[in-house]
């Protein structure tokens, strides 16, 4: 018997610089989401009143 065989291609994984790239990746992703009318849940993690987001226009 043959093991059915699965090719998966996967995307190549972006390293990001630094953290401030890594905020740029997370606004763009939550800004479409919520342009295109999902729902956001955003659970706050111990960040207090700091926010590193801009999430003005949301």
């Amino acid at each position: 018997m043959q093991a059915n065989k699965r090719l998966i291609k996967l995307s190549k994984l972006k390293l990001l610089k630094d953290k401030n790239q890594e905020c740029e990746l997370f606004k763009k992703y939550i800004k479409e989401k919520a342009s295109s009318g999902h729902q956001l849940n955003i659970l706050e993690a111990g960040y207090g009143r700091f926010w590193p987001l801009d999430m003005s226009g949301i």
